[in-house]
């Protein structure tokens, strides 16, 4: 049922569109910084002295007791290098990566105190976000009050519908089409594939840094913070590229999708591939990640962006469906890297936690080249009923694009 189109506080100059997806980006820092936080916070959270003695210890009173005979990096031994103080928790790596994957259960354990300003900042931010969801934000444009008219009109017909629909319908989901579409299933392959990969970067980068590489708390947050960064500025400028080669027909939306994910794939398994191999050498391996990571950036524009492409009337279902099952990478790879580098924090260890990253990117990219496309499937079109040729039009749509060239 239709609300009154009241408009916004600030009028014309911010649209309810601009506020939707302000917020929403918003919300997507804020989700992702918690992520990034935890991870380094840990790091500082953990009393690794008292923790490297035990591991030895129990290795030594095994009667199996594993040799490494490779060598440990060690740290920088300039001035500016001073030792760190350790934290107060004795956890194993089994232990870390249980509570990494915690996130992702939708919860934190309740025993784990606000560990300094991350907890706190984040938290803080986590709730004033949420109020200002649930007041400027709706499930639909007629449900949305703090909007004109005129822009409702533009949001309603431009996702197909018409402009004297009163309310939002929901539409029967065709789950059998759904689950058997290849494109669908390509996406859904990529997304949990690439998850794994962007949460083995984004949550355990700090543990190789500081196990590793020895990188010290404070060059710790550098080195990991910085490739987020410029991953959000290669998102932005490859996402505008390809939108222009699409605007000017030089690509077609299937392509444009298909070279992002082979970004966010291709170039981060070959930068892991690298890692395996570069040793101890510190600034070659930031070198590395930092690419990495950056690249990692192409999946917005790349199969993130292909849900809408496909079926754009049930985009938020797929979402849901390929984002569910992507999730579980994010509560496996903290467990999985804790059980393998446990008692053997060494390179040897993670050069076996990257070929399996570099096996699923492998994965991603031949199953989405082959089934991956952008083009609208016919399950999309819902029959309708009451006596009306009326056609489902998709965002953006290749033959409006045509002409608008044409013209």
């Amino acid at each position: 049922m239709d609300v009154p189109a009241k408009g916004n506080i600030l009028g014309r100059f911010v649209s309810a569109r601009y506020i939707l997806a302000v917020l929403g980006s918003i919300g997507m820092a804020i989700v992702y910084g918690l992520k990034v936080n935890l991870s380094v916070a840990l790091v500082g959270m953990l009393n690794h002295t008292a923790i490297k003695m035990n591991e030895q210890k129990s290795d030594h009173g095994s009667h199996n007791v594993t040799v490494h005979a490779e060598v440990e990096c060690e740290p920088p031994t300039s001035s500016g290098h001073a030792k760190e103080a350790d934290g107060p928790f004795l956890w194993s790596s089994e232990i870390q990566g249980i509570i990494l994957s915690c996130y992702f259960w939708g919860y934190f354990v309740s025993q784990i105190p606000g560990w300094e300003s991350v907890f706190y900042v984040m938290g803080g931010l986590s709730c004033l976000w949420c109020v200002l969801w649930v007041w400027l934000v709706q499930d639909s444009p007629q449900q949305q009050p703090l909007i004109s008219k005129e822009e409702r009109e533009l949001i309603v017909t431009s996702l197909g519908g018409k402009a004297d629909d009163h309310e939002h319908k929901k539409l029967p989901v065709p789950w059998k089409a759904v689950l058997t579409s290849g494109p669908f299933l390509a996406i859904l392959v990529a997304h949990a594939c690439s998850n794994w990969g962007w949460y083995m970067l984004l949550i355990e980068l700090p543990f190789y840094m500081k196990q590793v590489l020895k990188f010290n708390m404070s060059e710790n947050a550098v080195a990991t913070a910085l490739p987020f960064l410029s991953l959000w500025f290669f998102s932005l400028a490859l996402s505008k590229s390809l939108d222009w080669l699409r605007g000017k027909s030089y690509i077609t939306t299937t392509t444009a999708r298909k070279v992002g994910t082979l970004f966010a794939s291709a170039v981060p398994a070959v930068c892991l591939l690298g890692l395996c191999y570069v040793g101890c050498n510190r600034g070659l391996a930031v070198a590395l990640t930092a690419l990495g990571v950056t690249a990692i950036g192409g999946m917005f524009c790349g199969f993130l962006s292909n849900h809408i492409d496909i079926a754009p009337n049930f985009a938020g279902t797929l979402m849901a469906m390929t984002n569910t099952v992507a999730t579980i990478p994010g509560i496996v790879v903290p467990i999985f890297v804790g059980v393998l580098t446990h008692g053997n924090q060494t390179i040897s260890a993670w050069r076996v936690i990257f070929f399996v990253t570099i096996g699923l990117y492998v994965i991603e990219i031949v199953v989405y080249t082959i089934f991956g496309s952008g083009e609208q499937q016919p399950w999309n079109n819902v029959p309708q009923h009451d006596g009306e040729n009326h056609e489902e039009k998709p965002l953006k749509n290749e033959t409006d694009k045509n002409d608008q060239v044409a013209v």
